[in-house]
């Protein structure tokens, strides 16, 4: 009798301490899942005072977008027809765009040998200016048209030089007047490849170009390297013209450019400057070429230097001008011409 009982107390203690261990880990779980709960809960308010700021915030930008430079489209219509009425070449300037830009040039020689130096060893320091303007517009994909208008003063020490290719290609020397340098019209022939050019156009722009070295206010401010000195260009900067290209393939092209030589406008046909140049621009080096083969003429009157008595003959020559890029910041040219 004294052994059960010992045995059903320590049955009762055992449960008692066991019971005892478990009760403090139930109440520890319903405590971190109401937190949990209570977490959600502030996360879900947080995030629906967010949303609300955000469309406050969308709210307020909508409203501003007048002030910071938007038109209504009906403010924009009533714009249009005013200045319709008030101006009657109001819609052919939309689309117009202006630019423009001015170089200077300061030089000096040492030991000048121009005519008009009175020793040998005269040194000449000289500036000259340039400024350009051009207005554009273009017709959609069928057409472009251009005024280009340059004024500027100085020779540079051009004309304290005596050279075969002069110092200073920018140089103009117009005594500040302004001229209109090109003034043409282009048009895009959907049917066929070709694209044709009319109106006073710059010779330079179409026959010997070259990617690096064709513009003295960017590249290279020497005549020879920015244009044949061996073709004889129309006078000053052209007349009345017309230029046709023909692209049958991407890799080819073909220009051919016909223009007043001695850009007085009289009599042209009888004075004429002709030009022809293939264009080839294979990929080598896994770079684009340009491989420009061309010839010309100048239809003016000549005087043949072994025979005075013709004096009615033609200037004709022919000359390349390749351009090679190698890398992203290295290329190559190469400029050949035979009058």
């Amino acid at each position: 009798m004294h052994r059960r009982r010992v045995r059903c107390a320590t049955a009762v203690l055992i449960f008692a301490v066991f019971f005892a261990c478990r009760r403090p880990a139930g109440y520890a779980q319903q405590d971190i899942a109401r937190e949990i709960r209570e977490l959600k809960a502030t996360v879900a308010q947080q995030a629906e005072k967010i949303r609300e700021l955000e469309d406050r915030l969308n709210a307020q930008e909508a409203k501003s977008q007048p002030v910071a430079g938007h038109v209504p489209p009906d403010l924009a219509q009533k714009i249009d027809r005013h200045l319709e009425e008030k101006i009657p070449a109001y819609p052919f300037m939309e689309g117009l765009d202006l630019s423009g830009w001015v170089t200077t040039v300061v030089q000096g020689a040492r030991n000048a040998n121009g005519a008009d130096r009175l020793s040998a060893k005269e040194d000449a320091l000289d500036a000259s200016y340039s400024a350009d303007i051009l207005l554009e517009k273009k017709f959609d994909d069928f057409g472009w048209g251009l005024l280009h208008f340059q004024a500027g003063n100085g020779a540079g020490v051009t004309d304290e030089l005596q050279l075969y290719s002069n110092v200073n290609y920018d140089a103009c020397d117009a005594d500040d007047g302004v001229s209109i340098i090109e003034a043409w019209y282009e048009h895009y022939f959907k049917a066929v490849p070709l694209t044709m050019a009319f109106g006073k156009l710059d010779p330079y722009s179409y026959i010997d170009g070259n990617e690096y070295a064709n513009d003295e206010t960017s590249q290279f401010l020497g005549d020879m390297f920015c244009n044949s000195p061996v073709i004889e260009w129309p006078s000053g900067s052209g007349e009345g013209g017309v230029r046709l290209a023909w692209e049958p393939a991407a890799a080819v092209s073909l220009d051919l450019l016909a223009e007043d030589s001695d850009g007085d406008g009289e009599d042209a046909y009888d004075a004429l400057f002709l030009a022809a140049q293939l264009t080839v621009k294979p990929e080598l080096f896994r770079r684009t070429g340009n491989y420009r083969f061309l010839v010309w003429q100048n239809r003016a009157s000549h005087t043949r230097w072994n025979d005075g008595s013709r004096d009615k003959e033609n200037g004709y020559g022919l000359g390349v001008s390749f351009d090679q890029g190698l890398t992203d910041a290295l290329g190559m040219f190469l400029r050949y011409g035979w009058q």
